[in-house]
């Protein structure tokens, strides 16, 4: 039990930067945790080596960690009010989805190619 309270405040001090405020502190661990839910079913699925499915896994984690910071995601608490939740997740998913997308095409492609 404590090991899992350890592991969610160490996720949501990972997922909340200095600056995060209100529907930001609950968006950027539920972007984190919905990209999560996505990767380890697509790469269980996905036909690839180990390593290669890791490292596409944590390059779209890495994207969505990098879009916290992006110039157009709300940093002050009166950007997010106006924003809200649901936006905010979105934007925050947007990024590493359609990289995720990406990588799946071109994957797809290049073993339908072989």
């Amino acid at each position: 039990m404590r090991q899992r309270i350890l592991l969610t405040l160490a996720l949501l001090a990972l997922a909340t930067p200095a600056h995060a405020h209100g529907e930001q502190v609950l968006a950027f661990p539920c972007s984190f945790l919905l990209i999560v839910a996505v990767i380890v079913p697509v790469a269980i699925w996905w036909p690839a080596k180990p390593s290669t499915k890791l490292t596409c896994g944590v390059a779209v984690l890495a994207v969505g960690v990098a879009s916290w910071f992006a110039p157009w995601v709300p940093q002050t608490v009166g950007e997010t009010a106006r924003f809200g939740f649901v936006p905010l997740l979105l934007v925050l998913l947007a990024a590493p989805c359609l990289f995720g997308a990406v990588i799946l095409v071109v994957a797809l492609h290049g073993s339908a190619s072989d």
